[in-house]
């Protein structure tokens, strides 16, 4: 027989306790939105979503009046005059060690993205600006989803890139002046976006 029991209820949450055959299915419609709300990203697009939005979130973390923030930013001006590339970039690699790491430092910089990713500030940029290409706003605001996803993983952003690996394997090369526009495009947006956002504000 079917059964929801409800546990506990809490003005942010609800707890329930319900058979298999209920959580099974509850787990399929939310999986099942899930990938409607972000079946526009695709895995060479994906590859582009972590240099983006740290770069957005280290520009934040510069507009914020905040102590807490201020030692975020200086540990993530670190990280990216570290870096041996010239471009300075963000990778998918200081992700993890932000999220997999017990320093303070690191502890301080997951609270910090996590209230960045659900601000209102790295949306409304997305969608003002001039420097991204209307397909790609939808892209990266979907992509948000996928980044707030990862939050409630054990190891957050530690499979990000693999699950999507056989898509990205299997999809066949687009021509060299398509990459090369979209470089172009992505090098504009990824360094001004936020910036210009915070300047007009």
């Amino acid at each position: 027989m079917n059964y929801i029991k409800i546990i506990d209820i809490q003005p942010s949450e609800v707890v329930i306790k319900v058979d298999t055959q209920i959580y099974q299915m509850l787990l399929s419609m939310i999986q099942s939105q899930e990938s409607k709300e972000t079946s526009q990203v695709t895995p060479d697009f994906l590859r582009r979503i972590v240099p983006f939005f740290m770069n957005q979130f280290y520009i934040w973390t510069i507009f914020q009046k905040d102590g807490n923030i201020n030692c975020v930013r200086e540990t993530l001006e670190k990280l990216k005059n570290n870096k041996i590339s010239n471009q300075k970039k963000f990778e998918l690699g200081d992700l993890k060690l932000i999220h997999n790491s017990k320093s303070k430092k690191y502890i301080q910089i997951r609270q910090a993205w996590q209230k960045f990713l659900y601000s209102d500030d790295i949306r409304n940029c997305i969608q003002n600006s001039n420097k991204v290409k209307e397909d790609s706003k939808i892209k990266y605001i979907q992509s948000i989803i996928i980044l707030k996803n990862e939050l409630e993983k054990q190891r957050p952003y530690a499979r990000l890139l693999s699950k999507y690996r056989k898509g990205f394997d299997e999809k066949p090369q687009t021509d060299t002046k398509s990459y090369i526009d979209d470089h172009i495009q992505y090098e504009e947006e990824n360094s001004t976006c936020i910036q210009s956002y915070f300047c007009q504000s």
